[in-house]
């Protein structure tokens, strides 16, 4: 799942996409690579960034480990 997720990513990054993603008190800024929560700032770790990134890109959807 890992593989897609990061097979995922890239596609996304080479199509272009927002500068920012958010959901309700949470915004991910993909133009500085912050993640703030309730105005406060998250320190993330690379994949915890990119998975945040990939799940608020599909908001919505439900995945599985196939």
């Amino acid at each position: 799942m890992v593989a897609r997720v990061r097979a995922m990513l890239r596609v996304r990054r080479i199509q272009g996409q927002r500068t920012a993603l958010a959901c309700d008190d949470l915004v991910l800024d993909t133009s500085t690579s912050r993640v703030t929560a309730r105005g406060s700032t998250l320190a993330l770790r690379g994949i915890e960034y990119r998975l945040l990134g990939f799940f608020m890109s599909y908001a919505g959807r439900t995945f599985n480990r196939n």
